[in-house]
């Protein structure tokens, strides 16, 4: 398979075989699928990828992805008052 690069990505693809020593362009190219395949494998696909969950479903599944750190910093009143988080507008008292 012939693939056609950008001039730039070319450069970058040549810079890497000349600086780490890469025998050809395909091992440039099998180094850095490799190190993607590795990326995958610990952060693998969100969950939420099966559209053909109900939406709230897919909110529910999105939300277990979040760090513990991220959902500690939410607003309890951030369903009640999204206008206010999202737009600015005042707070409802009550």
């Amino acid at each position: 398979m012939a693939i056609l690069l950008s001039p730039d990505l070319d450069a970058r693809v040549q810079e890497k075989m000349h600086r780490v020593g890469y025998p050809s362009p395909d091992e440039v190219i099998r180094e850095a699928l490799d190190a993607l395949d590795a990326k995958e494998q610990v952060h693998p696909a969100s969950p939420v990828e099966d559209s053909s969950l109900p939406i709230w479903e897919q909110f529910e599944q999105a939300g277990l992805t979040l760090p513990e750190k991220v959902l500690a910093a939410l607003p309890p009143d951030g369903a009640s008052e999204h206008d206010h988080y999202i737009y600015g507008t005042p707070k409802h008292r009550g």
